[in-house]
């Protein structure tokens, strides 16, 4: 389990405790309620294990979830790129890995909206980490994206940090959505709109 969630389970636990010590109609619902968020809790912020597929060339997802867009864009810091878009819904797994191995050039963030994640606009109008890393390809960009539930970005990396491929670096709490910008040209991207992946596990692309 992540250890962002253990805050939470200690709240929920805490007033779980209160309602039954309260001894009533009234603390037994509050306790009952406490008990089923202090369930969700923990299944939100689990930990499974990842196998990170073998070889250098690989691209692995930053994020379980869905593909919902795969384009092309120029982007301020890489430059023309190919960009692979990620919803996470509540149910997945929301912590956040490298794509690939580099040194973390730059961490920035930015204030800003909580438009539903799967919308266009989030990505420029919603609150949003974004971590440069710098890669034997070029630039890589990975950008952690706020949606109408999440509300906090955990983003564990700092300039200068060393990366390896599918490790993990961070997590978005509640909903959300990660975007992958890469060199374009530099890559075959292997995922369409509608793949499901999980990250650290699934490719998506290979480095030509």
């Amino acid at each position: 389990m992540d250890r962002s969630g253990y805050r939470y389970l200690i709240v929920f636990a805490l007033i779980a405790a209160l309602g039954i010590i309260a001894g009533n109609i009234l603390g037994y619902i509050i306790a009952g309620i406490s008990g089923l968020l202090f369930l969700f809790t923990a299944f939100f912020f689990r930990d499974p294990k990842r196998k990170i597929p073998a070889g250098e060339d690989n691209i692995v997802s930053p994020a379980d979830g869905i593909i919902i867009g795969v384009d092309n864009v120029k982007d301020p810091d890489v430059g023309d790129s190919d960009r692979v878009i990620i919803f996470m819904n509540l149910h997945n797994v929301h912590i956040n890995r490298a794509p690939c191995g580099g040194k973390v050039e730059k961490i920035r963030h930015h204030d800003g909206k909580f438009l539903k994640a799967f919308k266009p606009e989030a990505s420029l109008e919603n609150e949003r980490t974004e971590m440069v890393l710098s890669t034997n390809w070029g630039l890589v960009k990975v950008v952690q994206i706020a949606g109408i539930i999440a509300r906090r970005i955990v983003c564990r990396a700092a300039p200068g940090d060393e990366l390896a491929r599918g490790q993990k670096y961070g997590i978005i709490h509640f909903g959300s959505r990660v975007e992958v910008f890469i060199p374009q040209g530099k890559a075959k991207i292997l995922v369409k709109n509608g793949d499901k992946v999980l990250a650290g596990e699934s490719i998506l692309g290979q480095w030509k």
